[in-house]
């Protein structure tokens, strides 16, 4: 029987502080996913903003009645008209990126962060009705994006989804 016990919590105390570090590491890996998701989403957002704003010039001329279709008069008659923007080259000035083979990507020195790809845009217009609108003029983009998973010095399999980001114009009065 071993009558002196020094030292014995040593190896213990060793392997609770690894295992401590393991799980910040992990935390830290996946705030800093959620950190560089807020920030495409609120850039995003904001060249989708851009892009619905400016369709204001197109809008119908009732908006002091609640209407914010894209509507132009021509001739006799209302022709839908809306402008998707540029919403890339937004991104482009919002988030510095670098084209790529087709994917949008940001670098942190050398390293990659992430990168977004296929942009699909969408505007759902009013009806063309005078009085108030039950739906105003809304964009929604679809974006795909990629985010690598670092861990240990080693890069793993990206995580890739799709993010949807939503906007709409709706007069203040």
């Amino acid at each position: 029987m071993i009558r002196n016990n020094k030292g014995n919590a040593t190896v213990l105390s060793v392997a609770v502080c690894m295992a401590l570090i393991l799980v910040m590491c992990v935390i830290f890996e996946y705030m800093q996913m959620l950190i560089i998701c807020r920030g495409i989403k609120e850039a995003v957002q904001s060249a989708l903003i851009s892009a619905v704003t400016a369709n204001y010039d197109d809008t119908y001329s009732q908006l002091r009645e609640g209407y914010s279709g894209g509507y132009t008069y021509v001739d006799t008659d209302f022709t839908e008209t809306v402008d998707t923007g540029n919403v890339y080259a937004r991104l482009n000035e919002l988030l510095a990126l670098t084209e790529e083979s087709g994917k949008y990507t940001k670098y942190a020195g050398s390293v990659k962060e992430y990168s977004i790809s296929n942009m699909r845009i969408e505007f759902e217009n009013t009806e063309f009705a005078q009085g108030d609108a039950e739906k105003n003029l809304n964009g929604t983009v679809y974006i795909d994006v990629e985010i690598p998973v670092r861990f240990g010095g080693r890069e793993y399999v990206p995580i890739q989804f799709t993010m949807k980001v939503k906007a709409e114009y709706m007069p203040k009065f």
